[in-house]
């Protein structure tokens, strides 16, 4: 790993052996995107004749694929905090015609509020149904969404229906659960007469 150490702080020293060492790094660690992106660096230095389609096998590895992308290509731009600005262009805008369209940008403020309140003086005004007006149904849409389907009857739901206390549903259900499942037959025609008691009662 002292080695691998020595790559990160001078990337300008890989060369064909340290291609070796982290190739032997990247076997032994195949998770270690670092020693991936190395080794990758390592090839690009190189310029060895693999390199591209190492890059396409590599870079599925490397989550990071922007800080591959800048290891491979570094910036040369660097950040120079002494330059001169006179040899930059700047163009200077001299202050009347900054406060010239400062009064423009002000005037179109006024203007918008001048034709909103012009709208809301001169339009009538908008007239809102009373909720007695508005029709409502009165519908009762649960009944279509209980219908009983005979796929879905099942002990629970006959169940549900003795809590209930729907005893004729209750026997139809255990009724069709007695011909869906016969090797329960016995059992579903003894809840049928319990079913039949609870009724009596």
């Amino acid at each position: 790993m002292e080695t691998l150490e020595k790559y990160l702080n001078n990337t300008q020293s890989l060369n064909e052996e340290s291609l070796k060492d982290l190739k032997q790094i990247t076997k032994d660690h195949p998770c270690f995107q670092t020693a991936w992106m190395l080794y990758l660096k390592n090839l690009k230095i190189i310029n060895h004749p693999d390199f591209q389609k190492e890059l396409k096998r590599i870079s599925i590895r490397v989550a990071e694929r922007h800080q591959l992308y800048h290891l491979l290509n570094p910036d040369n731009k660097k950040y120079n905090p002494k330059t001169n600005l006179s040899e930059k262009n700047i163009e200077l805008t001299p202050s009347s015609e900054y406060f010239s369209q400062k009064n423009e940008v002000s005037e179109k403020i006024i203007d918008e509020k001048d034709l909103i309140n012009n709208f809301i003086t001169s339009q009538p005004s908008l007239r809102i149904k009373p909720n007695d007006e508005i029709e409502i149904s009165h519908n009762d849409f649960s009944k279509d969404s209980v219908s009983e389907n005979e796929e879905f009857i099942t002990e629970t739901f006959a169940d549900i229906l003795v809590q209930q206390k729907k005893y004729d549903k209750a026997i139809y259900a255990f009724k069709k659960l007695s011909l869906k499942f016969p090797e329960k037959n016995v059992y579903f025609a003894g809840r049928i007469e319990e079913i039949k008691k609870f009724k009596n009662n």
